[in-house]
C-alpha cells in the first residue's frame, strides 16, 4: 500500500512539472516581444538566436515531455528520488521567473502590483487574462483571484 501511495504523489508531482512547462510556454509566448532581452539562460538565448520563438517553445515543449515520459519510467525503479529533485529544482524555477524582481535583486511575495514594478508584468494575472481571452476561462471578466493575496511587504 506504501508503494501506492508514493507512486501517486510521485506522479502528481510529474503532473506538476509538467503544468509549470506548460504555463512557462504560455507566458514566453505572452512575453514574445521582450524575451529576448528577458530570457537568461545561455541555451535559451540561443534557441531564440538560431530559430526565434518556435524553435524556442518547440524545443521547450519537447524537452517537457521527455522529462515527463522519463520521469514515469522512472516510477518502478530505485531511481524514483529523482522525481523529487526535478519537482524541487522545477518549483524553484517557477517561484523564481514569477516573484523575482530583477529591479530590486529579491523575491516578491506579492502578487499585485508596486511602485518599482512594470504594470504590465502580473505573472499570475497575465497568465489568467491570456487563457481568458483564448479559452472558456471562468474568471473570464472577473477580477484576478490573485488580486487580494499578499505575502508580505
Amino acid at each position: 500500500m506504501k508503494t501506492n501511495k508514493q507512486n501517486l504523489l510521485c506522479l502528481m508531482m510529474i503532473f506538476v512539472i509538467g503544468a509549470i512547462s506548460a504555463y512557462d510556454n504560455t507566458m514566453t509566448w505572452i512575453y514574445r516581444e521582450s524575451i529576448f532581452e528577458m530570457e537568461q539562460n545561455p541555451v535559451g538565448s540561443w534557441l531564440l538566436d538560431q530559430g526565434g520563438i518556435p524553435l524556442f517553445i518547440t524545443v521547450k515543449s519537447a524537452t517537457t515531455i521527455f522529462l515527463v515520459v522519463f520521469l514515469v519510467s522512472l516510477l518502478k525503479t530505485k531511481y524514483k528520488c529523482l522525481i523529487f529533485i526535478a519537482f524541487a529544482f522545477q518549483l524553484g524555477m517557477f517561484i523564481y521567473l514569477n516573484m523575482f524582481s530583477m529591479e530590486r535583486g529579491e523575491l516578491v511575495w506579492n502578487f499585485g502590483s508596486r511602485g518599482w514594478e512594470s504594470p504590465e508584468y502580473h505573472p499570475f494575472r497575465t497568465f489568467l487574462n491570456f487563457v481568458g481571452k483564448y479559452y472558456n476561462c471562468p474568471f473570464k471578466g472577473q477580477p484576478c483571484p490573485f488580486e487580494h493575496i499578499h505575502f508580505g511587504e
